[in-house]
């Protein structure tokens, strides 16, 4: 049997943290894709995901995983490319 494959998706999620992050907090947070922008302000979690449908779909997931480590974070960017 053969069907059509989802896609995989790099997705990126842009935000500003709501709290202040100890050094501790940034290595653990850097183990999970969290990393700081450079800007002072905002983070990012970058990663990949496969077998989602759509674009949509991936970014509630990892939005879903931000939620869980920041509940109260301001998201300024979210986007999820198509891996082909």
């Amino acid at each position: 049997m053969t069907g059509r494959r989802l896609p995989a998706w790099h997705v990126r999620l842009v935000f500003v943290p709501d709290r202040t992050l100890s050094p501790a907090e940034h290595e653990d947070l850097s183990k999970f894709g969290f990393t700081p922008t450079g800007d002072g302000r905002t983070w990012q979690l970058v990663g990949h995901i496969a077998w989602h449908a759509d674009e949509t779909q991936s970014v509630a997931l990892f939005s879903q995983l931000l939620r869980q480590v920041f509940p109260q974070a301001e998201c300024v960017e979210a986007t999820a490319t198509p891996i082909r």
